[in-house]
């Protein structure tokens, strides 16, 4: 029987709620979700203002102030650090119940679940089907982040997204179309970019040029280009 958990999904990744603990920074003074969206450069009060203040409560990054407005718990002050760790990180994803269970179902690594497997755990967990595609991708995301390449470090910007809105969608491709995890097979092995399988699956979850393109869509998408990118790229992208 199904655990019923008040839902409690994120609609974007950790990824982005990084950015939301380095903006609050380390202060006594609560800052207004508004005052948050401003550092962060977003237009306040749209989609993607909102969704990342709500998943930095959720994934227990930021809470309210004893005098009002957000601050950071200890564990967003840790995350706000430019190189935060990845034990810090994954914390912050357990503090999401369904996305915990998860977790714990594979042993504390979900890296090689299938895309049905995290859908059958979170549905078990109390996630409402209308939240399933969502919960599955934020997951996915979350789980795959990893700290912004050197590129985003040599501009500054380290939580730059290219769309205008927040992720209902991240890793549509599912961690099952992962490669394995040595540096021959994440690269292709000399594989042109657009033959890359991979890549491919990434470039077929666009819908076709003239059709609607949701918001949030287009910005899970992007951001799960970006983290395959990075996948596919690890040793030139981050410059090691």
């Amino acid at each position: 029987m199904a655990v019923t958990i008040t839902s409690a999904i994120p609609k974007t990744g950790v990824g982005r709620v990084l950015g939301v603990a380095r903006a609050v920074g380390v202060r006594s003074k609560g800052m207004t979700r508004d005052a948050i969206a401003d550092k962060l450069n977003i237009k306040a009060g749209t989609g993607s203002a909102n969704n990342r203040v709500i998943a930095a409560k959720k994934f227990g990054v930021i809470e309210v102030g004893p005098s009002g407005g957000y601050v950071l718990t200890d564990l967003g002050r840790r995350l706000a650090d430019p190189e935060p760790a990845r034990d810090d990180i994954i914390a912050a994803i357990r503090n999401v119940a369904p996305f915990a269970r998860i977790i714990d179902q594979a042993g504390g690594d979900p890296s090689n679940m299938k895309e049905a497997d995290i859908r059958a755990g979170l549905e078990a967990a109390g996630v409402r089907a209308a939240e399933l595609d969502s919960a599955t991708r934020v997951f996915t995301a979350s789980w795959n982040y990893r700290l912004p390449d050197a590129l985003d470090a040599a501009t500054g910007n380290q939580d730059a997204e290219p769309g205008p809105a927040e992720a209902n969608g991240e890793e549509a491709a599912a961690i099952a179309g992962r490669p394995s995890s040595d540096t021959t097979a994440r690269s292709g092995g000399g594989t042109r970019f657009l033959d890359h399988n991979v890549i491919r699956s990434v470039l077929a979850e666009a819908p076709a040029v003239g059709e609607p393109w949701p918001a949030d869509r287009y910005e899970a998408w992007s951001e799960l280009l970006r983290t395959t990118i990075r996948f596919v790229y690890p040793d030139t992208v981050r410059g090691e």
